[in-house]
């Protein structure tokens, strides 16, 4: 999980980051990389399981005749709210990750 990949990332690096706040590094200096690496960890989940739904969709029109029951439209906003729920859990881990670097 995004939580346990950074928080072993964070394990690995802990000397450095208590080295960096000995010499008068900022937290918002120290967390910036595994913020970024977060959130952009969550941006590929979201865009490969979004964009897999979406073309697997399309794909199996052709095979599996009742799938065309359910409008395109209506896939396209299940695919956005899954974006938006996937972020808003990014954003969290993220954050509470954050508060463990100090």
């Amino acid at each position: 999980t995004l939580y346990t990949t950074l928080r072993n990332g964070i394990g690995l690096t802990r000397n450095e980051a208590t080295v960096l706040h000995l010499t008068g590094a900022r937290r918002s200096f120290i967390a910036a990389p595994y913020l970024l690496f977060g959130i952009g960890l969550c941006l590929l989940g979201t865009g490969i399981g979004s964009g897999l739904t979406v073309l697997l969709y399309i794909g199996l029109q052709q095979y599996i005749p009742w799938i065309i029951v359910f409008p395109s439209i209506a896939l396209l906003y299940a695919a956005g709210g899954m974006i938006v729920v996937s972020l808003a859990i990014c954003v969290f881990t993220v954050l509470r990750i954050a508060s463990m670097i100090s």
